[in-house]
């Protein structure tokens, strides 16, 4: 097949920027902290499973594959949304006097500042007579010489590129902090 492969990414780009706040070293050492981050959506394809296996004489297998990956449109052709995310962070440091190298910290993170929403994942399920032959009776089809047909030799399944659990969607926003001593 040509086209691109599942999972390609066509575009990833990461900037940030720290900044060390001016204050007096008797207030510690603070540290503002800018992340931003856009994801192009992964490539997918409305691919099913076939059997060939009535339309290839066998070449020398022990045994013949029952099913292959058969692409019904072009291979990655597919794409969600793009996910922009920002983060903004705190980190504060106090070096403590009288214990060399040791310091009190506080770091606090806030992914996805401006709480954007995206699709990242989706059902893909295609039904075909070789990974549903209960439901609807598919056709089968020579892969070689016939154009398969959308509700004649496979369909699409009812949640077909539709977002199925939580991993289907961009994180929402999230605080983090942590607080120690470092040593």
């Amino acid at each position: 097949p040509i086209g691109y492969n599942p999972g390609d990414q066509r575009h990833k780009v990461r900037g940030w920027v720290q900044y060390q706040l001016p204050v007096g070293e008797q207030f510690g050492r603070w540290t503002l902290g800018l992340v931003q981050r856009i994801d192009s959506s992964d490539a997918s394809s409305a691919d099913g499973t076939i059997d060939v296996r009535p339309y290839v004489t066998n070449p020398g297998y022990q045994s013949v594959p029952s099913s292959v990956t058969y692409y019904f449109g072009p291979r990655g052709a597919q794409r969600l949304d793009t996910i922009w995310r920002t983060a903004l962070s705190l980190n504060w440091g106090l070096r403590l006097r009288g214990l060399a190298r040791t310091e009190l910290f506080f770091r606090g993170v806030v992914t996805n500042l401006f709480n954007n929403s995206g699709q990242v994942g989706s059902n893909e399920t295609i039904y075909t007579t070789t990974n549903n032959p209960n439901a609807f009776p598919y056709q089968t089809f020579n892969p070689w010489t016939t154009t398969p047909q959308l509700g004649v030799h496979y369909d699409f399944g009812p949640d077909y590129g539709k977002p199925t659990g939580v991993g289907d969607y961009q994180s929402p926003r999230e605080f983090t902090f942590s607080v120690g001593v470092r040593f």
